[in-house]
């Protein structure tokens, strides 16, 4: 299975990542390595193990950066005390403008308690979002 490096949340030229792997751009185990070998294919990734530390890294890296940076995970429900957000604690606030510049409904307003947050897993795991994670 392929994973793409299209919309990767790291830079992959980044060597403190993981610095056993070293870069993306010279991995052999990227499609766009050796397109003699796989053709012209959409950059991907073959290595799932060295993706995922990657991603690991680059979360933990965030967070060091960040350290107001609130986690959240897909997952509906957590175990035990976490500081990871379930994805029932928090709603991902998502911009979206009309032409005029204004929100598209009326009801829509700023949280108050809006808050940068890193995904720690599922799909989006290393992206950025903003969230609003006030109970009510």
């Amino acid at each position: 299975m392929y994973l793409s490096l299209k919309s990767v949340p790291f830079s992959k030229d980044d060597e403190t990542l993981v610095p056993e792997a070293g870069i993306c751009t010279n991995c052999p185990k990227r499609t766009g390595f050796n397109t003699l070998l796989l053709g012209e294919t959409d950059d991907a990734c073959v290595d799932r193990t060295c993706f995922q530390r990657k991603l690991d890294s680059h979360v933990a890296q965030r967070i060091k950066q960040m350290p107001d940076l609130a986690m959240i995970s897909d997952q509906y429900n957590t175990t035990g005390e976490s500081p990871v957000l379930p994805g029932r604690s928090y709603v991902e606030v998502i911009a979206r403008k009309t032409k005029k510049g204004r929100d598209t409904r009326p009801e829509q307003r700023l949280c108050s308690h809006l808050k940068a947050a890193i995904h720690v897993d599922g799909l989006h795991k290393g992206h950025l979002v903003k969230v609003c994670a006030a109970a009510s």
